[in-house]
């Protein structure tokens, strides 16, 4: 629920607190920063702005561990996101209408690529209707990222949209914005105060709170849900990968 300064800003101030918990036990931190997995995060539909978060997520991680921490070895400042059916993109996909998901998750897939990251999958295109996994959308959900990157050949160049001037400005932005919030986290003492304070937890809220608000009054357009709404739906049949406790 958070926006993307927040989203950017929470996730990097939970993992200094992490990195320094390493580093005050007496661990070198290029021992372990490289074996960092973070669960990946954004998955906005905003095409550009997505790439643009993903790419100033990238630029933070890898000064935090640069000049905050020192870090010598390459490897420690690469932003490592987490791979099968990570939760990016969850609050995307929609009951109404579950195969537009498809579409959805391949937006997500393709801007990740583009940002400079491999193209992480997106759930199934029936999560949403919280029965299991279909075996058909099971397979579509991997096969979707792996078409991508075998045979669209994505992550081949990295980061292609380097020098962009609207992609490099949106970069910035984002970062900056992203760079006074965790300012502000660690003016409060750092991730654990900020949350034992209740500040995330409130400030997430909001972020949602306003969201649904921007839903509800058409200001974002989800299709099938708010806009382009039919008069009959089609009824999607799941065949589950594993038997449901209830039938």
């Amino acid at each position: 629920g958070a926006n993307r300064e927040h989203d950017l800003a929470f996730s990097m101030a939970i993992l200094v607190a992490y990195l320094q918990e390493g580093v005050n036990a007496g661990l070198d931190v290029d021992s372990f920063a490289p074996r960092f997995t973070v669960n990946a995060f954004g998955g906005s539909m905003e095409f550009f702005k997505e790439i643009a978060f993903q790419r100033a997520a990238r630029r933070m991680w890898a000064r935090i561990l640069k000049e905050k921490f020192g870090a010598k070895n390459e490897r420690s400042m690469l932003l490592r996101q987490a791979g099968l059916f990570a939760n990016m993109g969850n609050e995307n996909c929609t009951v109404q209408r579950p195969l537009n998901n498809l579409t959805r998750s391949m937006v997500g897939a393709i801007a990740s690529a583009l940002s400079g990251g491999m193209p992480i999958p997106y759930p199934p295109y029936d999560e949403p209707l919280g029965l299991g996994w279909s075996l058909e959308a099971s397979q579509l959900s991997e096969d979707g990222f792996k078409i991508l990157q075998y045979e669209a050949k994505l992550t081949e160049v990295r980061d292609p949209l380097a020098g962009s001037y609207y992609v490099e400005s949106l970069t910035d932005e984002i970062e900056e914005a992203a760079w006074k919030e965790l300012d502000r986290i660690e003016a409060m003492g750092g991730a654990v105060a900020a949350i034992e304070s209740g500040y995330m937890q409130r400030e997430i809220a909001k972020s949602a709170l306003e969201r649904q608000r921007r839903i509800e009054s058409g200001e974002d357009s989800i299709v099938g849900v708010n806009c382009f709404v039919g008069e009959s739906e089609l009824e999607v049949e799941t065949t589950r990968l594993v038997p449901h406790p209830y039938d």
